[in-house]
């Protein structure tokens, strides 16, 4: 839409209220007239109502930018690009990454071993009865095979099955952030929140396992993923 400047002069208030008038009202003729067609074709009447729309825009862009001295479309272009929406865009935000992976656990006391036995790795001087105070249960035999793995939780899961798997990463309004003492007291339950556009992308695992081959060779059969 290039038009011609003129002496500042030549315009003032009331010309530039007459400019905005005149679009306004050419404006919603143009609407109408768009409503009231049945197809997508141009009639005779509907390319008269663009162009009288395209001059009503190119005088209302040229007395407001005589009146302020502003170039108004070239604001606006410049405010669509400095103005991403969504990660899509350029623009930078918060991602949370969810994992679940169910495991079927034929023996709950193999996994407290697991724990014993990681336990050992550390402490290989500790003898059987700290050994056994030092992991007495489920949560410290998790515990101690965290650990001993860097704190990262294991795949396969010790004395475990994998039966399946899902990943959410999901586009969130705000952080965690490094103060433990401040994070939600249900984190995960923005997953139960969800709404349109958050959930960026979704990926699930379905694993073919046999307890023996698990044993052998520790390895895992991924079949589904999307």
């Amino acid at each position: 839409m290039n038009y011609v400047m003129r002496d500042p002069k030549c315009f003032s208030s009331e010309s530039f209220s007459a400019a905005a008038r005149t679009l306004a009202s050419t404006i919603s003729e143009h609407l109408d007239e768009a409503i009231s067609l049945d197809d997508a074709s141009d009639s005779p009447a509907d390319v008269s109502s663009r162009e009288a729309l395209i001059r009503a825009m190119r005088r209302y862009f040229a007395e407001y930018s005589a009146l302020t001295g502003e170039d108004l479309l070239a604001s606006i272009e410049e405010a669509d690009a400095g103005e991403p929406e969504g990660l899509d865009s350029g623009g930078g935000g918060t991602v949370s990454i969810l994992s679940r992976i169910d495991y079927h656990i034929e023996d709950f006391g193999q996994l407290i071993e697991e724990g014993r036995r990681s336990y050992r790795q550390i402490e290989p001087d500790a003898s059987l009865e700290q050994v056994n105070d030092a992991v007495p249960d489920l949560s410290s035999a998790i515990y101690e095979i965290m650990h001993v793995n860097g704190d990262r939780i294991p795949f396969p899961f010790p004395s475990g099955m994998p039966i399946a798997g899902i990943t959410w990463f999901l586009e969130v309004d705000e952080a965690m952030g490094k103060d433990a003492e401040r994070w939600p007291d249900e984190p995960f339950e923005i997953a139960c929140n969800i709404e349109g556009g958050e959930l960026i992308y979704r990926h699930r695992d379905i694993y073919h396992l046999t307890a023996e081959a698990l044993k052998s060779t520790g390895e895992h059969d991924l079949h589904l993923g999307e």
